[in-house]
């Protein structure tokens, strides 16, 4: 679905694209923000965001310009909404993994058994990193003392098995459009 709303996200100087892009099914829309060091790229590129980014490559986006203007490396004011922050129409009806949320037994399960899929259809590539994530996922448990662990443990554990892109494959094909991250 991120094919289908990134070319809702890219903008133009001094243009704009419909919300109704997506058509109907896409819901209502919030205005969000993305912050870039590139005046001239209006194109919003989720592979320049490498695995040194917080949760990997992908789209960063705030409902906070001023947020999004931490992120240009410009001298002085924060940069005008246009400039160095590209303003995006998302869907409200996306489905975001809650980095910070509290649901874990069912995101577990979801994790558990997208793995368990990836594992049997392209073992070559899911089924090393899908053994490190059941062992440390049965570790972090019994230091837990059986209790359930975090949604950003779990997104932690994938990461350390394969890495933050295959993690974030594995959470959009577990159905998640994303991450929501609030920075708490």
């Amino acid at each position: 679905r991120w094919d289908q709303i990134s070319d809702i996200i890219e903008r133009k100087p001094g243009g704009t694209v419909p919300a109704n892009q997506l058509g109907d099914e896409a819901g209502p829309f919030d205005r969000m923000y993305h912050g870039t060091a590139s005046a001239d790229q209006w194109r919003m590129d989720p592979t320049r965001q490498g695995e040194s980014a917080l949760y990997g490559p992908g789209y960063y986006l705030t409902d906070d310009p001023a947020v999004a203007g931490k992120y240009p490396r410009t001298e002085g004011e924060l940069p005008a909404i246009g400039a160095n922050i590209r303003p995006a129409d998302v869907p409200r009806n996306l489905e975001l993994f809650d980095a910070e949320g509290a649901d874990p037994r069912q995101v577990t399960r979801r994790v558990l058994d997208t793995l368990n899929q990836l594992s049997a259809e392209q073992p070559e590539r899911y089924e090393g990193p899908a053994a490190r994530f059941f062992d440390d996922m049965r570790a972090q448990m019994q230091l837990a003392g059986g209790a359930d662990v975090s949604n950003g443990t779990i997104y932690e554990l994938l990461a350390n098995a394969g890495g933050k892109k295959l993690a974030n494959e594995v959470l959009a094909d577990a159905g998640y459009d994303g991450i929501r991250y609030n920075g708490a």
